[in-house]
């Protein structure tokens, strides 16, 4: 049942199970959701026996925990004969009586104590259930009175000779991926050394570098997209357009795109999968500006000349004219239909100069506008785009300078 926005599935069977990805749709095009992923989460019980352990003193001894199916995998921790936990807060280490927690579950006496002496359980929890749990049988723990010299425990990095740590157990939080190395433990002690190494390799799940943007394109036109992600595995990049799968576009991290729609370029790898959505949006090509636009001036009269558009969506064109002083955005607009290349303009100041624009418009809007144009006072002579120096003016000066430089010569 689907309901503002929200999914909700009632009487969840494991058929439920599975990834669920939220579309949204309008004129435009399809948005995509990341994905939720809805698992079954279940919880078996323990199927062992009560046990009694020997162990000398000063000697090492792992306790099995062998934990229920369950999902997600289930979260295993101890607790000893007065049900109080063993390791706090989250922790996997007890140093004051030498237990550790392996990735297993196990529970792992370093160096036997007759403190250790007693009975421990461990308790089986899903993360989807907290509530709920399940216990194993009492195990119980017989330490033989002998002590062996403790050991002391270092820890060194491969890549990084600054560090260092201390104790049976290495505890690395919130790893990250340049934490990727080769460790090495090293046990001393007044009977001897020993030395391990073990290497840690960081998976990470995707995460963006580079995510495609919203673009606005001319009709006719294409733009690229562009997305890179990170992670390890590296993901694997798919591409989708409103929702729908691009197959040829699998693998590549820049495509072509032309069509007004949502493109969703989605990221994945064994710990999961990103999606962005990026709108391309396209609008109608501008016209073009007309070209070769000249203006003369006879007394309150102008003229406006332009060579005729070829698009055959021209409707006509627009001459925007203002006075020295003015300003563009007030100017006055006279329209000619598309087939007109010229027009008057009357009753404009005698002694004043002033500057002219043309631009063409269709069903689609105005194009682009021309070149300011000069238009000056009717005895200014000739009348360009504004920066254009007058040939006419050049040649004059030219000839000028050459009648001077000949009188003095003679």
């Amino acid at each position: 049942m689907v309901t503002a926005g929200e999914l909700m599935v009632q009487r969840a069977t494991q058929t439920d199970v599975g990834n669920y990805t939220c579309l949204a749709s309008n004129e435009f095009g399809t948005a995509v959701s990341n994905p939720a992923q809805v698992q079954f989460s279940y919880l078996s019980i323990f199927q062992d026996d009560a046990k009694r352990y020997p162990v000398n003193e000063s000697s090492s001894l792992v306790l099995p925990c062998e934990a229920p199916s369950g999902h997600p995998t289930p979260i295993i921790s101890w607790t000893d004969g007065d049900d109080q936990p063993i390791f706090a807060d989250g922790s996997s280490w007890n140093a004051d009586h030498n237990l550790v927690q392996d990735g297993e579950g196990n529970l792992v006496f370093l160096q036997a104590s007759l403190s250790n002496n007693g009975t421990y359980k461990c308790t089986a929890s899903v993360s989807a259930r907290p509530d709920y749990k399940t216990f194993s049988a009492i195990q119980t723990i017989s330490v033989i009175s002998g002590k062996v010299p403790k050991p002391t425990v270092t820890w060194t990095r491969l890549q990084d000779q600054s560090f260092s740590d201390h104790g049976p157990i290495l505890s690395l939080r919130n790893v990250q991926q340049e934490q990727e190395d080769v460790y090495t433990c090293t046990a001393s002690s007044s009977s001897g050394q020993d030395t391990a190494t073990t290497s840690l390799h960081v998976e990470v799940a995707p995460f963006w570098i580079i995510e495609p943007s919203d673009t606005t394109i001319y009709e006719g036109k294409s733009t690229s997209m562009t997305c890179e992600a990170g992670g390890e595995p590296a993901p694997v990049l798919t591409w989708m357009q409103n929702g729908e799968h691009i197959p040829e576009y699998d693998g590549r991290s820049s495509v072509q795109v032309m069509d007004l729609k949502v493109y969703q370029c989605v990221a994945s790898n064994t710990h999961g999968e990103i999606i962005t959505n990026a709108f391309l949006n396209v609008t109608a090509a501008l016209l073009l500006a007309p070209s070769n636009v000249v203006g003369t001036r006879e007394g309150t009269d102008m003229e406006v000349q332009w060579s005729l558009l070829t698009s055959a969506d021209v409707i006509g064109y627009k001459v925007l004219y203002w006075p020295e002083g003015g300003s563009e955005n007030d100017a006055p607009v006279k329209t000619v239909d598309k087939n007109t290349d010229r027009i008057t303009i009357n009753d404009l100041k005698k002694d004043t100069t002033y500057y002219v624009r043309v631009k063409g418009y269709s069903s689609k809007g105005d194009g682009m506008a021309s070149r300011e144009l000069t238009v000056a006072k009717p005895d200014q002579g000739q009348n360009l785009p504004r920066g254009v120096a007058s040939t006419i003016t050049q040649s004059v000066l030219l000839v000028h300078l050459t009648l001077l430089v000949t009188f003095h010569l003679l």
